[in-house]
């Protein structure tokens, strides 16, 4: 089972000089598909052989066995099709550096976009926020790196920034992350 897993991935890549990312032969489709069905018949012990032999050290340990799955799958896509494009390599790059390039994550599933205004009346006074590109917020004319800090400002008191600025936390699926 392992040795046609390997030769799939083989013959895709193989194959791939060919083939432009984004109108695969339809021949690679059906041998990546053929190796990503085999997956599932393969039990923890092969699957981490199969780690082993495409990533040329041992699967962490922590891994389930869905995991090791989900993870061989992607590789032996990836070599087939290509990866993310370069764009998407520095956008992750980028997010990994400094969570606070381009669209900020709050928590992790609430995105909040520049130029955002936020407005809360508090004690008869309404305090209007704005986010910036950066990742940080503009308030009464100073940049300010959270909306916590800034709730702070305003109440006296430890406050939840989102929380107070009423910032729902809302599900996003992976396609929607960075819109």
């Amino acid at each position: 089972m392992m040795e046609l897993l390997s030769e799939d991935t083989r013959i895709a890549s193989d194959n791939l000089q060919n083939t432009s990312h984004n109108d695969p032969r339809p021949e690679i489709k059906l041998i990546v598909e053929s190796g990503l069905n085999r997956l599932h018949l393969l039990g923890l012990s092969e699957l981490r052989l199969k780690w082993s032999d495409l990533h040329g050290s041992n699967a962490p340990n922590s891994l389930s066995p869905n995991m090791l799955k989900g993870a061989i799958a992607y590789y032996l896509q990836e070599q087939a099709f290509g990866g993310l494009s370069k764009q998407a390599r520095l956008r992750l790059k980028a997010v990994i550096a400094s969570p606070r390039i381009g669209s900020m994550v709050v928590g992790h599933t609430t995105f909040i976009k520049p130029g955002t205004k936020f407005l809360r009346e508090w004690q008869n006074k309404v305090h209007e926020v704005q986010a910036l590109a950066d990742g940080n917020y503009i308030y009464e004319g100073r940049t300010y790196r959270s909306l916590t800090i800034i709730a702070r400002e305003i109440t006296g008191t430890h406050q939840s920034g989102p929380k107070f600025f009423g910032i729902n936390r809302i599900k996003l699926k992976p396609s929607e992350v960075g819109k």
